[in-house]
């Protein structure tokens, strides 16, 4: 076999294209091959058959579709006219503008590549790479090693660096051989393949069998698939990062990115039904579109193709189904954990009201006594001070027992139907007199066609209360409250947010937690939250906590709407 150098041409007009065609194909295989460039297709034409009559190996001959002296497919047809054994691969460049060109070309000559306008250097080397690879092996069934330096060598590589980097470059040829037998492997024989090598052995006989289809360069940022969307096809995502997600209840989650893997839209082709989530582009993509017609067709044409589809729909879903399983386990974990939280804090609950029955006796006792000491020493100045004292600390630890045995032996709410704007109303006027609130601005945007709740008006209040008073000393007296109320799907949402310093990360988990507090010691019992937490769930409703650093914190309770007439203060009046 001639052991020259191989030579690989190409053709275009303009010059800045065939100045970017000939660098890029010389920086990516150095010495390994010549490159020649023309302008006009009678230039290529006569160079090819001078080189073919010498003996030359000429793999490739890449045309732009423009040239000076007429169409890339008129040169191609001329060449094929003057290379009798039809070895030489030809690949043809158009813009999108140009696909009848194709179809002129295909009814006088085969094409082996087409590659659209503006091409990448990576499209432009996995297609020369592989039509090498064939010529090779076609001119010459025992072609030796040597030439993966050529078809797999790094950029600008010499002799020598070729040399120092042969092992690799001979390790990289072997997977490359490998990959193209896998073209001819059987849905079992696909099993020894890691999955990135079945889709890769899917996409290379798609594109062989459809005869290489144009293919799309998108900005970072494009919505590749929206979720609910009819599928009629599938895209193939050749080089650049995607990301999948999905709206649910107004949160976006991110799946992880090997749901899908590189061939967007498979399963829910496969099982008829429209997107599941939304495909969007992280970066600079370049995606391969394939309609359900063409896909259909290559099936038929292919074997093989079908195997490796058959390959890549099981491997997708046994993914699938172990992140499921994994889920399901992590799941279960934290609810076995949240359990066993729940037995340990009952039997703290029962220790607790054990504790407060105990203490509520003697302490009824303290406080009484007190008062009356107070009284009788009202006018006495150098023995009030400490009175005070004492009354306002029994008072403080008769509030800390009625809270736990609230917590502790929790009473049936006594539901009607009520408005909720109105119960907000009366907690903000109860409690904005107070020297606490004399510096917070208390913003309020209330929806005025808000839905009746069935709810325990004072226990509602109890929560409404709680949460303004945390926030306002969150805030230290001073800040702004917003306080919104809307009408969400079957449910009525009440939301808190303050502008204080906001709830560390680590604490947010812990925040509805019994005895927990972020205030200071003496400050706080650590039940209020914990005890609106248990009213709210009493009621079928929600309450949750989210922070973010130095921008305040936000409580969202959410009641379900149990009435069906709306009703507001604005529509009575009315």
């Amino acid at each position: 076999m001639n052991h020259e150098p191989l030579t690989i041409m190409c053709a275009a007009a303009v010059c800045a294209d065939l100045l970017r065609l000939r660098d890029t194909l010389e920086k990516l295989y150095g010495e390994s091959a010549r490159v020649e460039a023309h302008h006009s297709g009678e230039g290529l034409c006569h160079a090819l058959e001078a080189h073919l009559a010498c003996g030359d190996l000429v793999p490739v001959v890449v045309v732009d579709c423009r040239l000076a002296d007429g169409t890339g497919a008129d040169a191609l047809v001329d060449l094929a006219d003057r290379d009798a054994s039809g070895a030489t691969r030809k690949v043809l460049i158009l813009a999108d503008d140009e696909t009848a060109e194709t179809d002129r070309i295909l009814a006088k000559v085969a094409l082996d590549g087409v590659l659209t306008r503006p091409w990448t250097i990576h499209e432009l080397r996995t297609t020369v790479e592989r039509l090498v690879d064939e010529y090779l092996r076609e001119v010459d069934p025992e072609a030796d090693r040597r030439f993966a330096a050529f078809t797999m060598g790094p950029t600008g590589s010499t002799e020598r660096d070729a040399q120092r980097t042969g092992g690799d470059l001979l390790q990289r040829f072997d997977e490359q051989v490998r990959r193209d037998r896998a073209k001819q492997r059987s849905f079992l024989e696909d099993r020894d393949l890691r999955d990135n090598e079945v889709e890769q052995a899917m996409i290379d006989e798609m594109e062989r069998v459809l005869g290489y289809p144009p293919r799309k360069r998108l900005p970072a940022g494009s919505l590749i698939l929206t979720e609910g969307e009819s599928i009629d096809g599938i895209t193939v995502v050749l080089d650049g990062e995607v990301r999948l997600f999905r709206e649910v209840d107004g949160r976006e989650i991110v799946f992880h990115h090997l749901t899908a893997g590189r061939i967007i839209g498979l399963m829910s082709l496969a099982q008829s039904r429209p997107a599941v989530f939304n495909v969007e582009a992280e970066t600079e993509v370049t995606v391969m579109p394939v309609t359900l017609e063409q896909l259909d067709s290559a099936l038929r044409a292919s074997p093989s193709l079908s195997a490796h589809f058959v390959s890549v729909l099981v491997r997708s879903l046994a993914r699938r189904n172990l992140r499921s399983i994994e889920q399901q386990l992590q799941i279960r974990e934290f609810a076995t954990s949240r359990i066993k939280e729940s037995e340990r804090l009952a039997v703290v609950g029962q220790l607790a009201a054990g504790v407060a029955h105990e203490l509520n006796n003697p302490l009824q006792g303290i406080v009484a006594y007190s008062h009356l000491l107070l009284e009788k020493h009202a006018e006495d100045g150098r023995h009030r001070s400490s009175l005070e004292k004492i009354v306002a600390q029994a008072d403080r630890c008769i509030a800390i027992v009625r809270a736990l045995l609230d917590f502790s032996r929790p009473t049936a709410p006594k539901k009607q139907s009520s408005d909720v704007n109105s119960l907000l109303t009366d907690c903000i006027e109860l409690v904005e007199e107070q020297a606490l609130f004399l510096n917070i601005a208390i913003d309020r945007d209330l929806e005025p066609t808000l839905p009746l709740v069935m709810v325990d008006p004072s226990q509602i209040q109890q929560v409404f209360v709680n949460l303004i008073i945390n926030a306002a000393e969150a805030m230290d007296g001073d800040g702004r409250l917003e306080i919104t109320t809307r009408h969400m799907d079957s449910e009525v949402e009440i939301e808190f947010t303050d502008s204080g310093p906001g709830i560390n990360p680590e604490d947010l988990d812990r925040v509805f937690d019994p005895f927990f507090s972020t205030k200071e010691a003496g400050h706080g019992t650590g039940l209020g939250l914990a005890i609106s937490y248990g009213i709210v769930r009493e009621h079928g409703g929600r309450i949750t906590a989210a922070s973010e650093e130095v921008a305040g914190a936000t409580f969202v309770v959410r009641l379900p709407i149990t009435v069906d007439r709306p009703w507001s203060n604005n529509m009575e009046q009315e």
